[in-house]
């Protein structure tokens, strides 16, 4: 039996798991969704076509039609869609959806199983793209469903009201609320509901909260009626008798809670308030059953884990605006080891919206000390960090757990004296209150600081700026934990649960498209970051710049990445990733000094960290600015501060064979391979380098064998479906050296028997190239002289990639189209292409080589020879990468180009480069190297 969600997302999963393939593409997705919403009267033929293909002309949207239809039958069963002359529908014994269930829940009046049944918004986050026939559907569906959940949650509220029930009704008109917040009626519900269960300064917040959102959304004021509620509200008197001083407090932020799509056990009470000295807090008088029994139970916790002042008591000259502070490890008493590493994430996200202090990692610092950084940072160490690195103040934080009942506490210490600064606690209902009781705390720390009141207001609410899911909160920070603590994969895979649940984390998607960038998986990281760039608005300003810039970065739109990560640093001028990534961006746009400015000037605020991004990157772009001696000292710096750092290594071993030191580039190759117990990345970095040597030198046979050692690597690392990768090199090796395209094609066709394309996910299929190659199946084809494999290749990629992930690769696209018109015999089409092959998008993409070939069958030899020779003189740390497969044959061109002119000395030099390269190459190369040996003995003065 599948499943298919259509409610607050979109996903296919079966008795196995998640379904992948092209069942899950786009179309077909979009398919499934028209056919799963449209109950058991179906659609006709008609119908579909002109809601999913308008652009098409009525055959070939129905042979589109048909072919999607193929592609669910293959992958899901030959009846999971019925027809019924020209009607199709689910075959619903066989795929259930969640939109089904809720319908029928409230088709039966099972009004509480229907709004538990009601996941979010119709096809949350899902975009089709090119046919405003689908969206306007889309919206229909969605208002239509979001009408029926928000009329049965109201009614269920109604019900809790005449039965007395109030903290069950604050409970449904604040998830009605969250459905539809520009709704006042709902907001004055709420606040009706607040004060009858006795919690009227709730109510109150709840009115100025909603008035700020009316006049920055809608620039409205708030209704007459919730005015006047409010005002009788703050002229009633007190349920609970508070003291003087707890009179003055502000009263808590209201909990506006997003997940509304379900009402979880425990959670309809209308939450613990906020309670300061409560020994001093009468517990009998005028309070509800409800309300009373948190009292109690926040009472019990109190007792438990300790008095602790909610008073501001912080000494506002202590800290100064910006001031950077480190979070030590929270105290946990609750016997769930993952919730304190959640709220100290929930502490991190909210205080990067602070104007007036923020927090800093002490990883550099610990490295330094000679400490574990992923290790204990209890709050003596911590304060110890913090001396060292000349910072005023510790945060340490808590949470408890007692009756059910959480508390979360934290403390602003002095470094030098220990002093307590502030201290302030916060009471959650249940671990569904956890997040917004963790918010309330933090703003209040925010504000005891010194924070004004304007700037913690117009901070985003953590449900909003992280998750308002636990469980995927959870996933999120013990992927944060994995990865500090070197496993890599394990955190890829929590974060991969998380936005499983939470389908619009964007802070998470963020994450993974690094991460996967990092890897070298860049079809899986443009989607990733394709996801964080439409799901921004759930995050921080800051945050938000960040994901825009990262987006813009990997997709190669450098101007728009420029403004994003700019406006990031306006915020923060010493902003981390902001500096770090934006000297990334400048390098990739050809700015090399400008990049090296901004390193620089990262290291200058940064000098002790740990992260080698700075080195290894200055590293290239000295390389790019022909500056040999300046990289390699930069290098060494990087590796005194991480010795054990793959990336220092292969940035090290391509150093050497950038500057045509190829000798001194094997020799630290084959030390890391003999390092007894070496570790896993350098090992693996050096095998590949040692593939890129041998086949530049011509030695094709060792080549081969170490690319088989970087293939077991990779299998040992989970990553066997990368053969691809390999398979494209091998196959690129035997068309371009060995001049054997039959043997190079038949690697790839075996590797795709194993791997084949359609079980590998859309955004991953290499039919464009990935980081490391940016030459995918298309090139090699066309390198083969198959241009017709290569062009229906290129029709595949269209239909099986998203269009907001294609965007990423327009410039592969441009260099692959290329490509195939050079295989059709058009070379100066080919041309036009290939100059649009923008090396600046930050790729190894060098397109030099390439406009030569083209000029050069085009006869044109004079540009043959000028992009031949900017080929060869372009400097890049990465050079060998493509060297490897086009060096030796440039330079043998180059030699018959200048003979033909008549250019004897240029002719010498190139055809002896040729033989000084392959002077030990494999026995099948050397008839090529006798060949230029002959002609440099020819055209030389001596005869």
């Amino acid at each position: 039996m599948y499943r298919l969600q259509l409610l607050g997302g979109v996903s296919l999963a079966g008795p196995s798991g998640p379904v992948s393939g092209k069942a899950v593409q786009r179309r077909q997705l979009a398919l499934l969704a028209v056919l799963g919403a449209g109950g058991e009267a179906g659609w006709t033929r008609d119908k579909l076509v002109g809601l999913l293909w308008p652009e098409n002309d009525q055959e070939g949207a129905r042979h589109r039609l048909s072919g999607s239809l193929y592609e669910l039958r293959k992958a899901l069963g030959d009846d999971v869609v019925l027809v019924t002359g020209e009607s199709l529908r689910l075959n619903r014994e066989l795929i259930s959806t969640d939109v089904g269930v809720f319908e029928a829940e409230l088709e039966r009046e099972d009004l509480s199983s229907a709004v538990d049944s009601y996941g979010g918004p119709f096809l949350d986050g899902f975009y089709l793209g090119g046919s405003s026939e689908f969206d306007a559907w889309v919206e229909s569906e969605r208002k239509r469903l979001r009408g029926g959940y928000e009329k049965a949650l109201e009614e269920l509220a109604d019900q809790a009201e005449a039965a007395g029930d109030h903290p069950k009704a604050v409970v449904r008109w604040q998830r009605l609320t969250a459905s539809d917040p520009y709704n006042s009626r709902f907001v004055l519900r709420w606040m009706q509901a607040m004060a009858a269960a006795g919690d009227p300064a709730n109510a109150i917040q709840c009115a100025q909260e909603h008035e700020r959102f009316l006049r920055a959304e809608l620039q409205m004021e708030l209704p007459p009626d919730v005015v006047t509620l409010a005002e009788q509200l703050r002229e009633a008197p007190p349920a609970v008798a508070f003291t003087p001083d707890d009179e003055s407090a502000p009263p808590p932020a209201v909990r506006i809670r997003a997940d509304a799509g379900a009402e979880h056990a425990g959670s309809e009470i209308a939450g613990a308030r906020r309670f300061r000295r409560l020994g001093r807090i009468p517990l009998a008088g005028a309070v509800s059953a409800g309300v009373f029994s948190v009292v109690i139970a926040s009472y019990v916790v109190i007792r438990v884990l300790g008095p602790g002042s909610a008073d501001s008591v912080t000494r506002s000259a202590e800290l100064n605006p910006r001031d950077q502070i480190i979070l030590a490890d929270l105290e946990n008493h609750t016997g769930d080891s993952t919730l304190a590493f959640v709220i100290a994430d929930l502490f991190e996200i909210d205080l990067s919206q602070s104007s007036s202090v923020s927090l800093v990692d002490p990883a550099a610092e610990l490295w330094r000390m000679q400490r574990d950084p992923a290790g204990p940072l209890d709050l003596d160490l911590a304060r110890e960090v913090a001396t060292r690195m000349g910072l005023k103040a510790v945060l340490s934080a808590g949470i408890g757990t007692a009756g059910g009942v959480y508390s979360v506490s934290v403390r602003l210490v002095a470094a030098e004296t220990g002093e307590e600064l502030l201290a302030d606690r916060e009471m959650a209902s249940d671990s569904t209150e956890i997040i917004p009781a963790t918010d309330r705390l933090s703003k209040r720390l925010r504000e005891g600081i010194g924070e004004s009141l304007v700037s913690i207001r117009a901070s985003l609410p953590l449900w909003r700026a992280a998750s308002p899911s636990l469980p995927a909160l959870r996933k999120f920070t013990l992927g944060g934990r994995a990865l500090r603590a070197g496993e890599r994969d394990r955190a890829l895979a929590l974060w991969e649960e998380a936005v499983a649940i939470d389908t619009g984390f964007a802070a998470v998607y963020r994450m993974l498209g690094v991460h996967y960038f990092n890897a070298g998986d860049l079809g899986r990281s443009r989607y990733a970051l394709t996801k964080a760039f439409y799901h921004r608005d759930r995050l921080t300003e800051g945050a938000r710049y960040l994901v825009e810039g990262t987006y813009y970065q990997v997709v190669g739109e450098l101007d728009e990445a420029i403004i994003a990560y700019g406006n990031l640093l306006d915020l923060d001028p010493t902003h981390f990733r902001a500096l770090g990534n934006l000297a990334q961006t400048y390098g990739d746009a050809g700015e090399y000094a400008q990049a090296i400015e901004l390193l620089r000037r990262f290291l200058d605020v940064y000098p002790n960290t740990g992260n080698t991004f700075p080195y290894r990157n200055l590293a290239r772009w000295h390389v790019s600015l022909d500056e040999f001696t300046e990289a390699r000292a930069v290098l060494e710096r990087g590796r005194e501060r991480r010795p054990d750092s793959g990336w220092i290594v292969d940035r090290s071993i391509a150093l050497h064979a950038a500057r045509g030191d190829y000798d001194s580039a094997e020799a630290e190759a084959l030390q890391w391979i003999a390092e007894p117990g070496g570790l896993l990345r350098p090992r693996r970095t050096a095998y590949y380098w040692l593939a890129c040597l041998a086949q530049v030198r011509g030695k094709l046979a060792d080549a081969e064998r170490f690319w088989r050692e970087e293939m077991a690597f990779k299998m040992r690392q989970g990553e066997d479906a990368m053969f691809l990768s390999n398979a494209m090199r091998f196959s690129k090796m035997n068309i371009l050296l060995r001049a054997d395209p039959e043997r190079g094609l038949r690697v790839i066709e075996e590797t795709l028997d194993r791997y084949p394309l359609d079980s590998i996910a859309s955004f991953s299929q290499p039919y464009l190239g990935d980081e490391l190659e940016s030459e995918g199946l298309v090139v090699v084809y066309a390198l083969a002289g198959k241009p017709n494999r290569a062009r229906a290749l290129l029709a595949d990629h269209e239909s099986a990639v998203a269009p907001e992930v294609r965007r990423g690769e327009k410039f592969n696209l441009h260099g692959a189209t290329g490509l195939v018109l050079l295989a059709e015999g058009n070379p100066l089409e080919a041309v036009s292409e290939l100059l649009l092959w923008d090396p600046s998008s930050g790729r190894r993409t060098n397109p030099n080589q390439h406009l030569g070939r083209a000029y050069d069958l085009a006869g044109r030899p004079d540009e043959a020879i000028e992009y031949y020779e900017r080929f060869l003189n372009t400097n890049d740390i990465w050079r060998l990468s493509l060297d490897a497969a086009y060096l030796a044959s440039t330079y043998e061109r180059l030699g018959q180009l200048y003979e033909e002119r008549g250019d004897s000395a240029n002719a010498v030099h190139y055809y002896g480069k040729l033989v000084d390269l392959w002077d030990s190459a494999d026995p099948e190369l050397q008839p090529r190297v006798e060949a230029a040996r002959q002609a440099v003995r020819a055209l030389s003065p001596a005869g």
